[in-house]
């Protein structure tokens, strides 16, 4: 039997409309669908589940032997979504028996989720839906208004910038003294806007590290503490760095803070490591690859860096100063390839000493 399974790794189905999950079934999905779209109409999972109804469809008129069925994660995406989903899945497994599995996703967050499904079913095939946009100059600003309110986006993009903006502006304004140029201003007021939300979220996920008792939360004001220490370090040296260029004050922070940054990450992740296994006896193997990709970072970001600076400076590409940075770049993409490679071998040992 083929399986057509529609994944909500962030829980919005159950979250927005109160349906319990797994959901299995074309008139259960389809009535999930109906209600899902009605609280909430922009919501991108709605598509997912009438693109896994549609594919389910097809199955059938061509006669296969077919089910669907939509499993849901938690808010929390990452170790706790993971381990709804694979819960969900093994249920669903175990009710329709199936021996294949047609994924639908709305995106590639929920396709991270595809070495859990691989390890406990054969997947015959991926569909991604992708939403149809008007393109009038209204609908894009409002679909880029709502990409930045995204709490992935905010993640992966609006921290870093918003930082950047703060950086680059306290700079002009220590160096310009009382004399502020309106897009100095501009500037700081954008990073201070954009950091605020995503600031307050993470003090409220450390105060709840703090009343569950978890050891990440340890790790996490370490973390602070060595990114605020670090920060102020370099910050402090560039400043009083004579001659320095704002191009050099920039990218000079980038490449030394990137290491402590990415250094908090590694140490944010090894609490949550250690308290899944305190509080279950798992062990996350799938952070293996997550510890490679932060090392294999700081090489790329540090590279790009230098390769900008050799930009703006006019140094041509045929010097053999851009050798050594090639070199760093491409060690970096080597660690992560032996990340993925190793992940395999590191899962099979972790799953023989907990048997």
């Amino acid at each position: 039997m083929i399986l057509v399974l529609c994944v909500d790794r962030d829980d919005d189905l159950k979250r927005k409309t109160e349906i319990e999950s797994p959901v299995i079934g074309k008139k259960n999905n389809l009535d999930a669908a109906i209600a899902l779209g009605t609280a909430d109409p922009e919501e991108a999972d709605t598509n997912a589940i009438f693109g896994a109804i549609n594919t389910y469809d097809e199955l059938k008129e061509k006669g296969y032997d077919a089910e669907i069925a939509t499993i849901c994660g938690s808010k929390s995406v990452g170790f706790e979504s993971d381990r709804a989903l694979t819960k969900e899945l093994e249920e669903v497994l175990k009710v329709t028996k199936a021996d294949e599995v047609f994924l639908v996703s709305d995106g590639a967050e929920d396709e991270y989720i595809l070495p859990i499904i691989t390890s406990r079913v054969k997947v015959s095939s991926i569909r991604r839906i992708v939403i149809k946009q008007s393109r009038n100059i209204e609908d894009t600003y409002y679909i880029i208004k709502k990409f930045f309110e995204d709490e992935k986006t905010q993640l992966r993009f609006v921290i870093p910038l918003s930082l950047m903006l703060i950086a680059i502006s306290a700079y002009q304004i220590f160096r310009s003294g009382i004399d502020i140029s309106t897009w100095t201003l501009i500037a700081l007021l954008i990073g201070v806007y954009l950091i605020a939300k995503p600031l307050f979220k993470l003090l409220q996920s450390i105060y709840g590290s703090i009343t569950a008792g978890k050891v990440s939360f340890l790790m996490y004001i370490v973390g602070v503490i060595i990114l605020v220490g670090s920060f102020i370090y370099i910050y402090n040296d560039l400043v009083n760095t004579p001659g320095i260029k704002s191009y050099e004050f920039t990218l000079g922070l980038l490449e030394r803070e990137v290491g402590w940054v990415l250094l908090a990450f590694a140490l944010g992740a090894a609490g949550r490591v250690i308290d899944a296994y305190i509080r279950d006896r798992e062990i996350l193997v799938s952070y293996w690859i997550l510890f490679f990709s932060l090392v294999a970072l700081w090489f790329v970001v540090t590279g790009s860096s230098r390769i900008i600076r050799y930009s703006i400076e006019g140094i041509p590409y045929s010097n053999p100063e851009f050798i050594p940075v090639i070199v760093e770049m491409a060690l970096g993409i080597g660690i992560v390839v032996v990340g993925v490679v190793s992940y395999g071998w590191v899962k099979n040992i972790v799953k023989k000493l907990t048997k």
